[in-house]
């Protein structure tokens, strides 16, 4: 699903006065927080590592730096369906943030929170996280 995709889906199911360009950039930082706290911390998503077969070009190595340098309406969101209600329910925790409206603020971020974690498990079982190094005292250190 494309982010253009996305805001056109929310916008008919929720009606609202908020400028897609707006829109676009609470679902780039949800993009963003996806990419730090999830993406990267994994190694073998297609998507995100260098093609290293015999034959095929090797592709550059992910910058995280200049991923939203091109990423714009067009761009196909990190989530897949059926997990974008992440991004549905950030919109609505934003919008009723912005509205004052707190008691649904308090809701959309429990549903927020909880599509979260339901997408990060669902990373977690498909792609194999980077494992830390472990750093042990040499004994020159002593």
């Amino acid at each position: 699903m494309t982010a253009q995709e996305l805001i056109g889906a929310y916008d008919a199911e929720r009606p609202n006065q908020i400028d897609t360009g707006v829109k676009l950039s609470w679902i780039q930082k949800v993009e963003w927080m996806i990419l730090r706290e999830t993406v990267l911390t994994h190694s073998n998503d297609p998507r995100f590592t260098p093609r290293t077969k015999p034959g095929e070009e090797t592709s550059a190595p992910f910058d995280p730096e200049r991923y939203f340098d091109t990423w714009g309406l067009e761009s196909e969101l990190l989530a897949p369906p059926p997990y974008e209600d992440v991004y549905t329910y950030y919109l609505d925790m934003r919008q009723a943030l912005n509205a004052g409206e707190t008691k649904r603020y308090n809701q959309m971020t429990s549903l927020y929170n909880n599509a979260m974690l339901t997408f990060q498990q669902y990373y977690n079982r498909t792609y194999r996280p980077i494992k830390k190094s472990k750093r042990f005292l040499r004994h020159e250190c002593l």
